[in-house]
C-alpha cells in the first residue's frame, strides 16, 4: 500500500545532488554540448529525485540550486538532442502536477538500507550542496547521520514549457513528450509506477 505522504529516498537525494554537481561542471567547461543522448535520463531521473523531496519545505529549498541546474543542462542537451525538449516538458509537468498535490509540510525522509550510504564512502561530501539540510533532516545532529556514511576519502586531482493532456489537432506529434511520460508517473505516484 503506498504511504500518505512519503518522502524521499535519503540515497537517491544524495546521488541527484552529486550528479547536479557533475553537470554543473560540465556546463561551466561548455562540454555539455559533447555529451551523449543518456546525459538527458541521468538530468531528468536525478531531477525526479529531486522533485520527490517536495512536501519537504526546508529540503525542497535546499534542492533549488541542483534543480535549475539540471533544468539548463537539459536545455543545453536540447540543442542537440532532441529528447532532451521532451524529458524538459515531463520534469516541468511532474514539477506542476506535484505542486498541485503537494501541501508544505516536514515530511520525512526514507532512510535507506544502511548499506546503500556505502556507495557515498569515496566521495567528497563537501561536493554535495544539500549534505548539511540534509544530514539535519536525518538525524538532530549532523555528527551522528555523518557517523552513518564511512569517512569519505578525497578523490585524486582537483577539488520549460507545460503540455496539455491532450494533443492540439496542428500540433505535430513530438514522442519526447511520450517518451518520459513513466518516469513523470513514477514520480508523482511517490515512486510507484502504477497507481495502486
Amino acid at each position: 500500500m503506498q504511504p500518505a505522504h512519503s518522502g524521499g529516498s535519503v540515497t537517491a537525494t544524495l546521488a541527484a545532488s552529486f550528479v547536479a554537481r557533475i553537470f554543473e561542471d560540465f556546463l561551466a567547461r561548455d562540454e555539455i554540448k559533447v555529451l551523449a543522448p543518456i546525459s538527458t535520463r541521468y538530468c531528468l531521473i536525478s531531477s525526479m529525485a529531486l522533485v520527490s523531496v517536495m512536501p519537504n519545505k526546508r529540503l525542497w529549498d535546499a534542492v533549488q540550486p541542483d534543480l535549475e541546474i539540471l533544468q539548463l543542462a537539459l536545455t543545453e542537451l536540447s540543442k542537440r538532442w532532441r529528447s532532451a525538449i521532451g524529458a524538459s516538458r515531463a520534469l516541468q509537468n511532474a514539477i506542476n502536477k506535484r505542486r498541485q498535490r503537494t501541501s508544505s509540510s516536514t515530511a520525512e525522509l526514507r532512510m535507506d538500507d544502511k548499506g546503500s550510504l556505502e556507495y557515498f564512502k569515496m566521495i567528497d561530501l563537501g561536493y554535495c550542496r544539500i549534505w548539511s539540510t540534509l544530514s539535519q533532516q536525518m538525524s538532530s545532529s549532523p555528527l551522528a547521520t555523518q557517523e552513518q556514511i564511512p569517512e569519505p576519502t578525497q578523490p585524486p586531482g582537483n577539488d520549460a514549457l507545460a503540455t496539455d493532456p491532450f494533443m492540439d489537432p496542428g500540433e505535430a506529434l513530438d514522442m519526447g513528450t511520450f517518451q518520459f511520460e513513466h518516469v513523470e508517473n513514477w514520480i508523482l505516484n511517490d515512486g510507484f509506477l502504477f497507481e495502486p
